[in-house]
């Protein structure tokens, strides 16, 4: 079935998770496969990397998360990030704070807006080749070769079947979970 993995879940699981059907059908249009397979599926890691983050935001209290619910994670390019993102929302910001300096309106506003995009800033500056420049491959062919060549006792122990893993519920449900709670603080 198109759209769908060996395991019958497809990329469009849950519509409300996804922003509506229309969110749905463009992704249930996207080949599928997994992490791994030697597939080059540009873009997957980033679709399940903003359902992960959307889901995380789904269960926090607040007008905030409702909001980032809403957003949707794409792949940009530098110049669209840097005239779209923070470096441009940075720019604004130390504007009005320089306004407001100008005019003397005592501290400035917007200041820990600032120095918030600003650690932001550099942190895509320092994970740039890996966020920015994702044209992704998993592959895993060594694995499979070492795989394939264990002595038949080992196998039940040390097969490696990446086609049997569920990727989706990984990266939503374990990898990115993870991330939150040991490396994003």
């Amino acid at each position: 079935m198109p759209g769908r993995d060996s395991r019958g879940h497809g990329d469009a699981r849950d519509d409300a998770d996804r922003g509506g059907a229309g969110a749905a059908e463009k992704c249930a249009a996207l080949p599928t496969g997994h992490f791994g397979d030697q597939s080059r599926e540009h873009g997957r890691s980033i679709e399940l990397t903003g359902l992960a983050h959307r889901k995380h935001y789904k269960a926090q209290p607040g007008i905030d998360h409702w909001l980032k619910v809403k957003l949707e994670t794409i792949p940009v390019s530098k110049l669209r990030y840097e005239r779209m993102s923070i470096p441009m929302q940075k720019a604004v910001v130390s504007r009005i704070n320089k306004v407001a300096a100008i005019l003397h309106l005592g501290k400035p506003p917007l200041a820990k807006a600032e120095r918030d995009l600003g650690r932001a800033e550099k942190l895509i500056q320092l994970y740039e080749p890996f966020i920015l420049h994702n044209e992704h491959v998993f592959e895993c062919e060594n694995a499979r070769l070492l795989s394939a060549a264990l002595p038949p006792e080992e196998k039940e122990m040390f097969d490696f079947s990446p086609e049997t893993i569920d990727w989706w519920d990984y990266w939503i449900n374990i990898h990115i979970p993870a991330l939150r709670r040991c490396a994003i603080r």
